[in-house]
């Protein structure tokens, strides 16, 4: 009696291999565009958490002498909190310091999301510590993920309002 053999024909393997690369070859540039998608997400909501941080700092402590979010474009952008009514430089460390005593320090670095760059029609948010208005500085910043040029904005109001918004429909956010 003959005994049978167990396992894959070479023709078998082959067509398998096939079909997994085509597979493949279709999901990558979906996954992608999902990763650059989820970058540029997370950059908006640390944006938009970090203006609403240091709102929340600026009543906690009611200063006097307004608090001042800077805004630096380039690479790497970043965001830094002073008490300093000029801009600090957010990408050098203990540049920015805030507080009572000016020791406590929170900055957000853009080198942490690639491939989105950041632009602003205000290099300094101030903000009033007795009602967290943004007084005379409204402004927007605009994110911007490469290579699909996909853009969502941050706008804050001189009464303290932050919003997010998308023309490119990205995240569900609101048209702007």
């Amino acid at each position: 009696m003959k005994q049978l053999e167990r396992g894959f024909s070479l023709i078998e393997l082959l067509v398998t291999i096939s079909v997994i690369a085509i597979l493949s070859a279709i999901a990558v540039p979906s996954f992608q565009s999902m990763i650059e998608t989820r970058r540029l997400i997370a950059a908006t909501e640390g944006v938009y958490a970090h203006l609403q941080f240091a709102r929340s700092e600026a009543v906690k402590f009611g200063f006097a002498a307004n608090l001042n979010v800077s805004i630096k474009t380039g690479t790497p952008w970043c965001l830094g909190i002073s008490n300093a009514t000029s801009s600090c430089d957010c990408n050098t460390a203990g540049a920015c310091v805030y507080g009572p005593d000016a020791v406590m320090q929170r900055n957000l670095i853009g080198s942490e999301f690639t491939n989105v760059t950041l632009s602003t029609n205000q290099a300094n948010a101030q903000l009033d510590g007795i009602r967290g208005g943004f007084g005379g500085t409204a402004g927007t910043i605009t994110l911007t993920s490469s290579p699909s040029n996909r853009t969502t904005n941050i706008v804050f109001s001189r009464l303290g309002r932050v919003k997010i918004c998308s023309a490119s429909g990205v995240g569900g956010y609101p048209s702007c």
